[in-house]
């Protein structure tokens, strides 16, 4: 993988664990259970890495672009919720 497209997806990881930071004390704030947002996390998380992986390590261009669409598609799910 090329420096650009590494620099691309560390902001990206970066971009997506700020928005869910973000998210957690309102989460919180609406009387959820107290690991209940800890669950989201890790299962964001789960989500984002299995993507990353996709979109890192996989020889298919169509399962790289994909993985990579879902990826822009869940940060931009996250940054709706916060910006709602």
């Amino acid at each position: 993988m090329d420096r650009g497209k590494r620099s691309a997806m560390r902001n990206q990881v970066e971009g997506f664990q700020s928005l869910v930071d973000a998210l957690l004390p309102d989460a919180l704030a609406e009387e959820m259970p107290e690991n209940m947002p800890v669950k989201w996390k890790a299962t964001g998380w789960s989500e984002i890495a299995h993507l990353l992986t996709e979109v890192q390590y996989s020889v298919d261009p169509g399962r790289v672009r994909r993985a990579s669409d879902m990826l822009g598609k869940r940060i931009e799910e996250c940054e709706g919720l916060l910006l709602s």
